[in-house]
């Protein structure tokens, strides 16, 4: 039985410490499905096709990772992998309190719906300060891409 580890979010963009967690959470399991969210009521920059290249593109020369398109429920998600015969274990990144009581709530009223784990990580270094609105507002700001370049991987302006 495969260990799978499923990584929610909008990735809007990804990020270096979304890459970075991945990384970590790929030396805990066999495989990590990086879930990316279409979402509703929330205004992205980027198309979930966008993306989904945009990570698919980063992580190409794994194939441990996958990529794919999470377009509803995350118990529903994780579910389908499952009946897959997969153990899954959902990953949240965590930057600050703010956010670890945000996925606490999320994993409580998840964990009503269906039993799996929930692991949290802690982002780590520099990136502990970035976030995935912190990048879209530089963008919107027209920031350029070479300083850009320090908190989100080239795939993101080459998809």
């Amino acid at each position: 039985m495969k260990r799978v580890a499923v990584f929610p979010g909008t990735f809007d963009p990804i990020t270096f410490g979304h890459v970075e967690l991945v990384e970590r959470t790929l030396s805990l399991f066999d495989e990590v499905v990086i879930a990316v969210a279409m979402v509703s009521g929330k205004q992205t920059l980027y198309t979930l096709d966008q993306r989904l290249k945009q990570t698919r593109a980063v992580f190409k020369d794994n194939t441990a990772i996958k990529v794919d398109a999470l377009d509803g429920l995350l118990v529903d998600f994780v579910q389908q992998w499952q009946q897959q015969g997969h153990q899954v274990t959902v990953v949240r990144g965590v930057r600050n309190v703010m956010d670890f009581e945000s996925e606490k709530q999320q994993f409580l009223v998840n964990r009503l719906a269906l039993e799996y784990e929930t692991i949290f990580l802690p982002t780590e270094g520099l990136f502990a300060d970035i976030s995935s609105t912190l990048v879209r507002q530089m963008i919107l700001a027209k920031t350029s891409q070479s300083r850009l370049e320090q908190w989100v991987p080239k795939e993101v302006f080459s998809c």
